[in-house]
């Protein structure tokens, strides 16, 4: 009787699981086709590279304004009816994009889709706390990265393959559509869960090691004000920013106009690019898991990771462009380590906290991919235009050079000697 429940209980956790992937695999779709289409939205529009810095990245700034909200709904109600509801907002702005002429209208509606995909990557975290025991968790959570990485190929190479065939515009239609049914197929398929004593202290409502009732402002004061919280936050941040910001946006016009690179070549290496980050995903977790159990603390190879992330775009900065795919693909690698974190911290904090910890560090990163990405067309349209339409390169290395100032300054932050308590 205990086996079968066991049993039927891995079954409806591995529902849950690939659902909730499904659903952030839908939003790196939506995270990076910017990436493919700006050039012919650029074209039609007249959009400079301010303006598709802008309107490209307010989907980072809605996303990142629902963060802390989120994570109460997903502690309180649960990932499936949250993540249900969301998608469908998600889905109401790609078709307000599909129809939008300037950049108001186009604004809007990817506001509309970030803030309708806020909360997928973050449910799936929450459902893996309620699942899987803790010790697997980092795995769990590589392995939606992973799969979620599917979405952002997609967005590459097959992105490219369909607007030989029909525009941009009937292109976010589709991605609506999709989304409508992805968001029908979670509220109707996957179960509720409710976090209990065995998911960790204070799982079962009772508050950190059982101090009482947790109420969600005092859940966010308790992670707020935690050193630990702090002491990793602004590295996360910063090196996920940057990779969000330049595989969403800024890695296309980077490679065409710095490394000089035609259409075909740029298309390839973005798949790369994405292609490394989701292998990065599952690929630093196991190393972290394999390391921990020889001792070594996951912070410290987390760590070496930011510090690699940090050397390739100092090559980048430099104006290194020989071995160009190696280097984007190192890119990716590197870049997906700093999503260890999250794991990382809700070891730190009790289950029932998980949703608040894992949003409270998701608002971060949002607001500071919103900053980096539009900064980054900030300072690129401060350069002349050149004769054909594009940017110096000059002005793309100067823009990553402030983004790699910010990170490196982080980093020395991250590495400084210990006051907080151990991770």
């Amino acid at each position: 009787m205990q086996h079968a429940i066991a049993a039927r209980g891995r079954r409806v956790g591995l529902t849950a699981f690939l659902f909730f992937t499904a659903a952030f695999l839908v939003q790196e779709v939506y995270r990076t086709v910017t990436a493919v289409v700006a050039p012919a939205l650029s074209a039609e529009t007249g959009l400079s590279a301010a303006d598709i810095g802008f309107v490209t990245s307010i989907y980072f700034l809605a996303f990142a304004a629902v963060q802390l909200p989120v994570g109460v709904l997903l502690d309180r109600f649960g990932p499936r009816r949250v993540v249900a509801a969301f998608l469908l907002l998600a889905a109401a702005g790609a078709a307000l994009f599909a129809m939008g002429e300037g950049v108001a209208g186009l604004a809007a509606g990817r506001a509309l889709a970030g803030l309708g995909m806020s909360c997928c990557l973050m449910a799936a975290f929450k459902a893996n706390t309620l699942w899987w025991p803790p010790e697997r968790l980092m795995l769990a959570n590589s392995g939606v990265l992973t799969i979620g990485a599917l979405g952002a190929l997609a967005a590459t190479a097959p992105v490219e393959a369909l607007l030989g065939v029909t525009d941009w515009r009937t292109l976010f239609l589709g991605l609506a559509a999709v989304t409508v049914i992805v968001a029908a197929a979670i509220y109707s398929a996957v179960p509720e869960r409710r976090a209990t004593p065995a998911d960790g202290p204070g799982a079962d409502g009772s508050g950190v090691h059982g101090s009482g009732p947790l109420r969600p402002s005092r859940g966010l004061v308790l992670v707020l004000r935690s050193p630990v919280f702090w002491r990793i936050a602004p590295i996360a941040t910063l090196t996920q920013a940057m990779w969000l910001a330049y595989q969403g946006l800024w890695a296309a016009p980077w490679l065409a106009t710095v490394t000089a690179l035609d259409r075909s070549a740029v298309i390839l290496h973005l798949f790369c690019l994405a292609l490394a980050v989701g292998v990065g995903f599952v690929l630093s977790s196991l190393i972290i898991d394999a390391l921990r159990r020889r001792g070594w603390r996951p912070v410290t190879v987390i760590g070496l990771g930011m510090a690699g992330f940090l050397l390739i775009q100092l090559l980048l900065v430099l104006g290194v462009t020989a071995f160009s795919l190696a280097v984007w693909v190192a890119f990716g690698l590197f870049g997906s380590v700093s999503v260890a974190f999250y794991a990382v911290l809700s070891h730190a904090f009790p289950a029932e906290l998980a949703g608040r910890v894992n949003s409270s560090l998701n608002l971060l990163v949002f607001v500071a991919a919103f900053a980096i990405q539009f900064g980054v067309g900030q300072v690129i349209d401060l350069w002349p235009v050149t004769a054909d339409g594009g940017y110096p390169a000059l002005a793309h290395r100067v823009a990553m050079a402030a983004v790699l100032l910010l990170q490196g300054l982080a980093f020395l932050w991250f590495i400084r000697p210990e006051r907080a308590r151990s991770i």
